[in-house]
């Protein structure tokens, strides 16, 4: 039960960010359809400390998700993302009330590339393993996701197909990495 009440928050916190994204971005009519096509995994990760000649290296290699958004938890320090100049930039959020949002695939082309899908990877340092915990929202396999046409004019062409996740997963699955799955799976 104490699982289940935490995700529960999780999911909230979910909602409320998506909410204001479309308000944001004047889609207030797509708000119950979007939130409704939405379904959960979440996933708790150790991430062992690497030591040695290899200490260096990412725990967990560059990449992107292929959800909505990655709500993120962390007892320690080690996630980075890719800034925009180019640098990693390492997200320090380790108190009790602080949780770190990525925009993910399908979130950037549901909104026609508005929102960017956050490169990241983890690097554990030090001598204790990196805990963190993940709450990913996907659509509903039967869900097609497409731009609202609300987010396609001159100025925003089109960017990317409709699509349906199950398809794309296993585009996926056959190897896209670097955040490129999304673009070179039905990009424009």
């Amino acid at each position: 039960n104490v699982a289940k009440s935490y995700f529960k928050q999780l999911m909230e916190l979910n909602e409320m960010v998506k909410r204001m994204v479309l308000e944001s971005l004047g889609l207030n009519n797509y708000i119950d359809e979007f939130l409704n096509s939405n379904v959960f995994m979440s996933r708790f990760t150790n991430y062992k400390v690497i030591k040695g000649e290899n200490e260096n290296e990412a725990a967990l290699p560059s990449h992107t998700d292929s959800t909505y958004l990655t709500i993120i938890k962390q007892n320690q320090n080690g996630l980075q993302v890719l800034y925009k100049n180019g640098e990693w930039i390492e997200l320090n959020h380790t108190s009790p009330n602080s949780y770190i949002v990525l925009s993910a695939d399908v979130f950037m082309a549901w909104t026609n590339g508005r929102l960017t899908s956050a490169q990241h990877k983890v690097v554990t340092k030090g001598d204790k393993d990196r805990i963190s915990i993940q709450l990913f929202s996907i659509p509903n396999p039967d869900y097609t996701l497409k731009a609202p046409k609300e987010l396609v004019d001159e100025e925003h062409p089109l960017m990317f197909k409709p699509f349906m996740l199950p398809e794309f997963l296993k585009y996926i699955m056959l190897g896209a990495k670097d955040g490129s799955g999304v673009k070179n799976y039905c990009g424009l």
